[in-house]
């Protein structure tokens, strides 16, 4: 029978999910454990769910365990649970492999649930309460000095910056040997594509754009019409194994300088600049390319046009990504991540971006 649990019905740990759980934790911990129970948090109805049509949510992430921990009594541990692509598993070996230093640290990597569709397999990493970039309050999302180390979304905080750079650099020459292991490839024809079927007056329906037609559809307009020149750019610096879903979203600041970069469920083959677009600073290019030519000296380090014309790419893909979720019903993950300041800021990034091109 499995061990029920509370906060998501239908999702169960299995008795030797617990198990592994337990043998897990006290390896982390060096301290025996039993756990006592186990609650889930709800499911979630995101991005990814809703883009593709489907109804069904990810499975919970967030799990609060209570446990007795040797001699300390009863504690409570929380962890993040993942049922993972295998794309994802390769993502965490290969930066053990690399020294990416701000992965999270799996510590069951393999605990066996029962959920909707029956029995499977997530792994778990412990899980720290904190902010993300996109959850900092906006008051704070100002230029990182010493006495306040707070990141904007044109920033990137130093270990995670130094985390992308040996990535791409470490593996800019083995595309093809990734793709030929079944890797995703994010291409330059596939991006061309997208760009292609993109429709201007389906941006419009979006429920706070209307209001800035006359300022964001000259902008669209324009970058629609360079979009050849746009993927020139984009992949002028070859293609390496890119984390695919780096934004704001996904880096979890732990402490004043102590970063994660979550979620690696879109790790595959493509441009550097799709990992740099949404996050990195123009200024911090130089230090992102000194840190890539340690690795390999030959890594062509993308410029700023570069940048700019992938914040442009980046801008349109989601803009249409949250499009085709609010019209499939998705209105809960527009309202979160699009709030009115933050539309307005993807404004002002459209044409600080033309500025550079």
């Amino acid at each position: 029978m499995p061990i029920q649990t509370t906060g998501a019905p239908g999702w169960a740990v299995t008795p030797v999910g617990r198990t592994s759980l337990e043998n897990s934790l006290a390896r982390e911990l060096s301290s025996s454990i039993a756990i006592d129970d186990i609650s889930f948090s709800k499911p979630e109805y995101y991005s990814t769910t809703a883009f593709n049509g489907r109804s069904f949510g990810f499975a919970p992430r967030k799990a609060r365990i209570n446990a007795r921990i040797g001699r300390q009594g009863q504690q409570f541990i929380s962890l993040f649970v993942k049922i993972p692509h295998d794309r994802e598993i390769e993502a965490y070996v290969l930066g053990r492999r690399l020294g990416l230093t701000r992965q999270p640290r799996v510590v069951a990597p393999a605990v066996e649930l029962y959920g909707p569709r029956g029995l499977q397999k997530a792994f778990c990493y412990l899980y720290t309460t904190g902010n993300t970039l996109a959850g900092l309050p906006l008051t704070e999302q100002e230029e990182p000095s010493e006495k306040n180390p707070v990141w904007s979304s044109r920033g990137l905080p130093n270990d995670i910056l130094s985390d992308l750079a040996t990535l791409h650099a470490a593996t800019i020459g083995h595309a093809s040997a990734y793709i030929k292991r079944g890797y995703r490839e994010s291409s330059r024809l596939l991006w061309d594509n997208r760009l292609t079927e993109m429709e201007l007056e389906e941006f419009f329906e979006l429920p706070q754009m209307e209001e800035r037609r006359s300022r964001f559809e000259p902008l669209l307009t324009s970058t629609l019409e360079r979009k050849d020149e746009l993927l020139d750019l984009v992949f002028s610096s070859g293609q390496c194994l890119i984390h695919g879903d780096l934004r704001p979203a996904n880096i979890l600041r732990m402490s004043d300088d102590e970063f994660l970069l979550l979620d690696w469920g879109d790790f595959s083959v493509g441009s550097p600049v799709f990992d740099l677009a949404p996050c990195l600073g123009f200024d911090q290019l130089r230090e992102y390319g000194e840190i890539a030519r340690t690795r390999n000296n030959s890594f062509q380090v993308p410029q700023e046009d570069a940048l700019a014309a992938g914040q442009l790419v980046h801008a349109l893909a989601s803009l249409h990504r949250l499009n085709k979720s609010y019209l499939g019903g998705g209105e809960g993950l527009f309202d979160e991540e699009l709030t009115p300041a933050v539309f307005d800021g993807w404004l002002e990034r459209i044409e600080a971006a033309l500025g550079y091109l």
